[in-house]
Formats: structure tokens, sequence, C-alpha cells
């Protein structure tokens, strides 16, 4: 008899997928999921300033709970780069390469304080974010997610490497097509 093979979570592929060890040119992706069922993702380009934050305020990028909770930043873009803010007593954990570090398990020591501003917790620590760091934060049966993954170049197909001789046959399609609708075009 064979053993039905469990489908992988969404979790476990998320939090899985990696950028480049050690990049900090990329794009912050965070999901918000609840039970096993996404709610929403979103992927935040490097911009000084930038704050993701959690809370029952309308403001917040992901809005959890009532208005029992207060809003807070999970991660903020400074000049150093992204950083992932939590609290030592937030349930939630740090995967760095496979190294799985529960907030609790954190200090300041290695984390550092993130740059203060008007939604950092006080006693708030800071993890400097790369290809190889994921994160998990937990608020009850919701939990957030958050990879960092490379920035994918866009490229125009047509004009990357373009060149006429690739393209020979394209263009005589083009100009007999033309060509035919006017005469269908001008001769009624």
């Amino acid at each position: 008899i064979k053993k039905k093979k469990r489908p992988t979570s969404f979790e476990r592929r998320f939090l899985s997928a990696r950028g480049t060890p050690g990049a900090k040119d990329g794009i912050l992706e965070v999901a918000m999921v609840w039970h096993d069922t996404v709610m929403k993702i979103d992927r935040y380009e490097a911009k000084q300033g930038r704050c993701v934050t959690v809370g029952s305020s309308q403001y917040c990028n992901y809005i959890i709970g009532s208005d029992g909770y207060l809003t807070s930043t999970i991660a903020q873009y400074t000049s150093n780069g992204w950083q992932l803010v939590f609290n030592t007593n937030n349930p939630g954990f740090l995967l760095v390469g496979d190294e799985k570090r529960p907030f609790s398990g954190c200090s300041s020591a290695e984390c550092g304080v993130p740059v203060s501003n008007s939604v950092v917790e006080p006693g708030a620590l800071a993890f400097p974010v790369s290809g190889d760091v994921r994160a998990k934060f937990v608020y009850g049966e919701v939990y957030i997610l958050v990879h960092f993954v490379d920035r994918v170049p866009f490229v125009l197909p047509l004009l990357g490497n373009f060149q006429i001789s690739n393209y020979g046959s394209l263009f005589a399609s083009l100009a007999i097509h033309l060509a035919l609708f006017s005469v269908v075009f001008f001769a009624t």
C-alpha cells in the first residue's frame, strides 16, 4: 500500500524560498496567513523610511484582531537595508540559513536595536535581512511570514539583443498581411 504524500504547507514553501545569501539588493516579500489560508501577499521595494506594520488600526499594512492589538513594526528599511523588528516576548522565530532561532532566544548583542520611530515597541530588537534570513511572526491564529527574494531583472523580449535577421519572417508576414488588408479595404 502506497502512503499518500501529504501536501506541503504554504508556510513551509514560503520559508524554504531564499534569495542569494548575503544579498541586500532585493525585495521583501510578506505573507499574512490564517490556518494555511493565504490572506494577503505583498512585495516591498527598498525605500528609505518604509515600515511594514501589523495591528488593529486601519493604517497598518496587516490588520489583525480588534482594537486590542497595538500597532507594531515587523520590518523597516534604513540606510543599512531591511531589518526585521521584533520583541523577545513575541511568539515566532528567525530562520538564518538552516538555523531556527526563536525570538525569545535572541539578544541585543547579536541582533541590535532598531532605528526608533513611532511604531517600534520599546525593547525591540532588529535583525538585518538578507537572502538567507526568513521569519515567522505569530498573532494567535494569524501569522505573518517574511522572506527576502532576489530582484528579477526586467527585460523587454523584442528589444534585448534585437537583431533584424532573427525577425525577418515576422516582418515579411506583417508586410504581406498589411498589403492584403489594404487591397481589401481600398478595393471595396
